[in-house]
């Protein structure tokens, strides 16, 4: 699981103006399967799910706050601080039950959306024992520009 896989597990996601969000995977021979193909579109919608997905497009903090992939932008500096402050704001306002609750309910959403998740890691361990996924991540690690590979029956 990458690093926007995990921020789309949480249930708040506090972002510093200068970090990044995608889903790579495609441009270096994975899959994204392990949840990013799974929360992307709940959480972003279908359609930017898609595009984000099939054009391995890294967001700025300003474009995923804007998709709703995350909740709050702020400096850098103060990330921690308003994540704490968020949480100690929740904490200090709400009904602990209430929250438990709700907190189940959305919870019904992402285990839906993850019901196949066994089957999709068995899919993309299929993809990592390719040689595509071996020469593409070489490529990636090596900051190389990508070899174009044919797509076979669209053109």
């Amino acid at each position: 699981m990458g690093g926007n896989e995990m921020a789309m597990a949480c249930d708040l996601v506090v972002a510093g103006e200068s970090a990044r969000f995608g889903q790579p995977e495609l441009r270096v021979g994975s899959t994204a399967l392990g949840l990013g193909v799974q929360l992307l579109p709940l959480i972003v919608g279908e359609k930017r799910a898609r595009e984000l997905l099939f054009t391995a497009r890294i967001l700025s903090a300003d474009e995923a706050y804007q998709m709703g992939l995350i909740n709050r932008v702020v400096k850098d500096e103060n990330v921690e601080e308003e994540a704490r402050n968020l949480v100690i704001q929740i904490l200090d306002t709400l009904s602990p039950q209430a929250f438990r609750v709700v907190k189940s309910a959305f919870k019904f959403w992402t285990d839906l959306a993850t019901l196949n998740l066994q089957i999709s890691r068995d899919i993309t361990a299929m993809v990592w024992a390719s040689e595509e996924f071996r020469e593409r991540s070489e490529e990636f690690l090596d900051k190389k520009k990508f070899t174009p590979r044919r797509f076979w029956g669209i053109r």
